[in-house]
């Protein structure tokens, strides 16, 4: 995974990019419901909305069933891992599953 960063100005939250085969995404999603952690699951339907409530998938099941046949346009993953907040972006793209990963500083968010 390549880790982009920034040149001058604020500093941002390391950032890391991959593409993952079907397999990656698997394991990917395996791991996830293997720590039992909470993760918040936000979908971006095909309208460029990000979708909460009924619409949106509240389990990693439902995400990567959504994500895979390409019926929505993206879904992001936050979870708590290792003294930090992550934010997975997975969007399809035609070499498999894009992956955008970004680790937040958790004391932004309590």
């Amino acid at each position: 995974m390549n880790e982009t960063q920034t040149q001058g100005g604020p500093e941002l939250p390391p950032l890391y990019e991959a593409v993952l085969d079907a397999d990656q995404l698997d394991a990917l999603f395996a791991d996830l419901a293997a720590q039992a952690l909470p993760v918040e699951v936000v979908v971006r339907d095909r309208a460029r909305q990000a979708t909460a409530g009924p619409r949106a998938a509240t389990t990693l099941p439902e995400a990567r069933a959504l994500l895979v046949p390409g019926a929505i346009r993206a879904v992001q993953l936050r979870y708590p891992w290792d003294g930090a907040v992550w934010w997975d972006t997975l969007t399809p793209v035609a070499a498999g599953f894009r992956l955008i990963r970004v680790r937040h500083d958790p004391t932004l968010f309590a």
